[in-house]
């Protein structure tokens, strides 16, 4: 029998999604269509194929077309008029990096990990860039009310590390950590400090800075260049990220490849001078993508680590995300903000529906988001404020960490076996 064969070779389960727990066909989450999710390139071997989809807004909520989503080196997509994309065909490959760019916005950069024939949800947040400024071979200011940049003459070059001696086009963002701005930072807060270890941080401000020729060719700093930055500080900041002239803060950029920020330099707190009243960081960037002046906050005891970081204990949360029918939600995105830091942890839900975040200040205030898309639909929960009263954790054991409440997601996950043309199987043993 060929569908006894075809069932005993490999169980393919179709996600059949809808409010109310109603079935049918799904464009997004394979449960009708033409495309295929498991493909017989072979002559008879089986690849399995995932979905990765999610949504592009802005930190408030408005959604974004016209986003181009890449997974890089694998399949690219451009988001809909209500936000939304979906990159199907994914062939499992560990950890991948997923770009959002759009011309006149910040970009951001996010890490998925596929298991086998599923969805996984990924969203992004994106600002309207503050400024696109033209700025000759002879360098120049860009000064907004948040920053000030000075560009040296004869600063540019392409991506081959030639000189480049027409116009570019800067656009630069000022991101206030101490507003949703800051869920539009890259990825998260995660981070390497110097020495190679991993950290959190607790932003102080950020700025986002793109270059490019009139014709969008990718333009960089000169080796041995630098740009002067000014950014303006929050008005009111946690109390344990207190400054005053004349401190020294690191600064961290942002690697796109690592997906992690990477510490590197320092800046140093002053008047601004853009803003009466109010203190600014100023540092030296040798070259730009994003950068975050930033304390880390790691397990103060590891006392090599911790030196060059904020004294704060930290630990991990734990939990699981449940449909309306207590059934397991897998790879539903995670994204937590820390209320007594300026940070944000992410994850995404695994086969068992659970995630991990790390670091969590212990004894902080964390409120945790979380968004499935299902239907071509995105259904976003937020929970907390979860207080992460717990021992100090690196993050290895979840038996460590605080475990916090189920979080229910207002829709229904119904799994089905199908063969593999789509059929479904009814009663299947």
């Amino acid at each position: 029998m060929r569908t006894a064969r075809l069932f005993g070779i490999l169980t393919c389960f179709a996600l059949l999604v809808g409010v109310g727990c109603s079935t049918g066909s799904d464009p997004d989450l394979g449960g009708g269509g033409d495309d295929d999710d498991v493909v017989d390139d072979t002559g008879g071997a089986m690849t399995v194929m995932g979905r990765v989809t999610g949504f592009v807004t802005t930190p408030d909520g408005e959604p974004i077309s016209g986003v181009t989503v890449d997974l890089v080196g694998i399949a690219s997509a451009l988001t809909d008029a209500n936000g939304l994309f979906v990159l199907t065909e994914v062939e499992p490959d560990g950890e991948m990096r997923v770009m959002f760019t759009k011309r006149g916005y910040t970009t951001n950069v996010r890490t998925v990990e596929l298991q086998g024939w599923e969805t996984r949800t990924v969203n992004a947040r994106l600002l309207p860039v503050d400024l696109i400024q033209t700025v000759g071979s002879q360098g120049g200011r860009i000064e907004t009310a948040e920053l000030r940049m000075d560009v040296p003459p004869n600063a540019f070059v392409n991506k081959q590390g030639q000189p480049v001696s027409s116009d570019v086009e800067i656009a630069v963002t000022h991101i206030d950590p101490s507003s949703n701005e800051i869920y539009a930072a890259p990825n998260d807060f995660s981070a390497y400090t110097a020495s190679g270890s991993e950290a959190g941080l607790a932003s102080y401000a950020m700025i986002d800075v793109s270059m490019t020729t009139p014709e969008g060719e990718e333009v960089e700093l000169a080796a041995g260049s630098s740009a002067g930055v000014e950014l303006l500080l929050p008005a009111e900041l946690p109390s344990q990220q207190s400054v005053q002239v004349g401190d020294i803060i690191p600064t961290w950029h942002f690697d796109e490849v690592a997906v992690k920020w990477i510490e590197e330099a320092y800046a140093t707190v002053i008047e601004s001078t853009t803003v009466a009243g109010r203190l600014a960081a100023v540092f030296d960037a040798p070259y730009f993508s994003a950068w975050n002046v930033d304390d880390c906050f790691i397990d103060p005891n590891d006392p090599a680590a911790a030196a060059a970081c904020m004294g704060v204990t930290v630990t991990c949360i734990v939990g699981d995300v449940d449909d309306v029918g207590d059934n397991e939600i897998i790879g539903a995105d995670i994204l937590a903000g820390n209320l007594n830091l300026f940070g944000t942890v992410t994850d995404t839900t695994d086969d068992n529906g659970e995630y991990m975040l790390w670091p969590i200040q212990v004894g902080s205030i964390v409120d945790i988001m979380v968004d499935v898309t299902v239907g071509g639909r995105r259904y976003s929960v937020t929970d907390g404020s979860f207080v992460a009263n717990g021992g100090a954790a690196d993050g290895t054991d979840p038996a460590q960490c605080v475990r916090v409440p189920t979080i229910e997601v207002p829709t229904c996950v119904v799994g089905g076996v199908v063969d593999l043309e789509r059929q479904r199987i009814h009663n299947p043993q």
